[in-house]
C-alpha cells in the first residue's frame, strides 16, 4: 500500500514489488535492489522501474533486529519515453527483522520514497510505502 503525492495532488493506492541482495561493508550493509512501483489513479507515468543502492543499518544479534535504510539512491528510466526523461530515486526507511531460524528472516518495513524527474522542471512523485521482505542470511566465509 502506498500514498503518492504529485505536486498539490494526492493519489492514494499503488504498490511495489522487488528483489535484491546485500553484504556487510564495515558498519553498514550495502544492498542493491531492483523494484517496480505501480501507481493507481491518474498519476503519470503509472509504472516506475528503478534500481537502488541502499546503505542499511541493523542490529546484528538477537531474534528481533531493528534497523532501516539510512540512505538509498538510484535511477529510473521513463517507461513511456516521455519528454521528462529519467528519474532520480531516493529513499529512506525503518524496519524490524524477525529471525524465524538462524538464517531465515522476515522484515516488515516502511519506506519514504521520492522520484524527481528534473530539478528545473519541478516534476516529482513521493510515496510512503509499506512492504515485507523475506530473506536468507548466508554463512560468513571462512
Amino acid at each position: 500500500s502506498s500514498m503518492w503525492v504529485a505536486g498539490p495532488k494526492t493519489v492514494a493506492g499503488g504498490g511495489l514489488v522487488g528483489a535484491g541482495f546485500g553484504g556487510r561493508v564495515g558498519l553498514f550493509t550495502l544492498q542493491l535492489e531492483f523494484l517496480q512501483s505501480r501507481l493507481s489513479g491518474s498519476a503519470q507515468p503509472s509504472i516506475l522501474n528503478t534500481g537502488a543502492m541502499n546503505f542499511f543499518l541493523e542490529k546484528r544479534s538477537g531474534r528481533i533486529r531493528p534497523g532501516g535504510i539510512v540512505f538509498g539512491i538510484g535511477g529510473a528510466p521513463s517507461p513511456q519515453r516521455s519528454p521528462e526523461g529519467s528519474y532520480l530515486f531516493l529513499q529512506t526507511g525503518a524496519s524490524v527483522a524477525i529471525m524465524l531460524t538462524d538464517r531465515l528472516y522476515i522484515r516488515p518495513q516502511i519506506r519514504l520514497q521520492h522520484w524527481d524527474n528534473g530539478v528545473f522542471t519541478g516534476g516529482y512523485r513521493s510515496a510512503i510505502s509499506f512492504a515485507v521482505a523475506i530473506g536468507v542470511r548466508l554463512p560468513a566465509p571462512d
